[in-house]
């Protein structure tokens, strides 16, 4: 039978929402968990078919797995992860095990942040950065040479939504910010870079045989605290001519630097003084509510098109609407432990609304977010403008409420 094998997969969102699409187009599903949490809600995951837990999600592990697989009546027709640290090893197994155009050699480039920046330092979309190297340089003298550049932004080269991200804007809190990175990630260096005003844009990007499309155009909304966490996601179905120049023309030096003939990618841009600059970019579609808001705004489901691009069908990315989405991620400052959650009826009655998650479940540690991961969840509503939607999916986020018990020491992780 043709079988796809998932490695890794969250609880919900685009990752999910893969494998749900592989197992509608008549695809035999087998997912690779480290999760053994998953295990016991089994019956919580009927689109997968199998289910093997590898508490060491190792290329060897992976191996043996595929291996005996290949020795049933199972033909393996791609292996796919739509998880950062999974997705190069899953590209790397494709091509031993797997008849696949898709190429892993930019995957590889694209997911250290260090390697993306000096491949794009000559194109003018690249703001000003630096690396630092613990082992080579002295760190009181890399703080004098970069404090003049102040306000930047604080990375680990590894870091993925959000976290090891932060933000400084005097000499001590540089100083403070790399110590923490160098003291949790030593063998790794430090990047800074320029922090940029302005709109923060997310674009989703499908190259087939070379040829690259803008699938979706996304306006973000920024909770600007301890991390800057985004908190909204405006699906922009028209943008300006001037934009759409700067736009084609970034990606596209992007796809020619990076060599790519068939894959997905999606990059974090800030509009800022007239200026379209790179801040992120990651080879795998954006996790979270991405692709139900691209299927709201416009009927595509990309999930299922990079499915079908790694399995070498058809891919269709035509629009069948073109409408305005908007979902408003929902958050918590208050500490302690989630009793239960009211208003979620309430705020799927309302029009315009398309779709409410939830994340975490009774138990649950709560608390202020300093990564993209503890946010709780989303309201998904599409408006005849992005003002309307936007206030539809802000309408609705109001009733529901998170009954957080402030005063017990226990609880259990927000569950995936």
């Amino acid at each position: 039978m043709l079988s796809i094998v998932f490695i890794e997969t969250n609880k919900s969102g685009s990752s999910r929402e893969a494998i749900k699409a592989a197992e509608a187009m008549g695809y035999f599903t087998i997912l690779l968990t480290a999760k053994q949490k998953f295990l016991s809600q089994r019956e919580e995951f009927p689109d997968v078919h199998e289910m093997y837990f590898i508490e060491d999600l190792s290329v060897e592990k992976i191996k043996e797995k595929l291996t005996f697989l290949s020795t049933q009546s199972k033909k393996l027709k791609a292996i796919i992860s739509f998880i950062d640290q999974y997705v190069y090893r899953a590209a790397q197994l494709t091509k031993l095990y797997c008849d696949s155009n898709m190429n892993s050699e930019f995957i590889c480039k694209m997911l250290n942040k260090i390697q993306t920046r000096k491949a794009l330092k000559h194109y003018n979309f690249t703001p000003f950065f630096s690396v630092y190297n613990q082992h080579s340089e002295n760190l009181k003298l890399f703080i004098k040479e970069n404090k003049n550049k102040l306000p930047l932004m604080v990375k680990s080269p590894l870091s993925t939504g959000s976290k090891d991200v932060i933000y400084v804007k005097t000499p001590s809190e540089l100083k403070k910010a790399m110590r923490l990175l160098i003291s949790k990630y030593p063998e790794v260096p430090v990047l800074i870079e320029e922090y940029l005003k302005g709109q923060q844009y997310l674009a989703e990007i499908l190259v087939h045989n070379g040829s690259y499309t803008i699938v979706a155009f996304v306006e973000q909304t920024l909770l600007e605290k301890e991390r800057f966490i985004v908190i909204g996601y405006g699906l922009l179905p028209e943008i300006s001519e001037t934009l759409y120049n700067k736009l084609h023309q970034l990606v596209s030096s992007i796809v020619d630097e990076f060599n790519m003939d068939n894959g997905s990618f999606h990059i974090e841009l800030k509009y800022s003084d007239g200026q379209l600059k790179l801040i992120e970019m990651n080879p795998r579609i954006s996790g979270g509510v991405m692709n139900s808001l691209i299927e709201a705004g416009s009927g595509i489901n990309l999930a299922r098109e990079i499915v079908n691009l790694h399995v070498g069908e058809k891919v269709n990315i035509v629009k069948t609407k073109n409408q305005y989405a908007y979902a408003r991620y929902l958050i918590t400052h208050t500490t302690g432990v989630l009793e239960r959650v009211t208003g979620k009826n309430r705020a799927l009655s309302l029009p315009g609304v398309e779709k409410v998650y939830i994340k975490p479940r009774k138990g649950a540690k709560m608390g202020s977010p300093l990564s993209m991961g503890d946010r709780c969840g989303y309201v998904l509503a599409t408006g005849g403008s992005l003002t309307e939607a936007k206030a539809r999916a802000l309408e609705a986020s109001q009733e529901i409420e998170f009954h957080i018990a402030q005063d017990k020491e226990r609880g259990v992780d927000h569950n995936d």
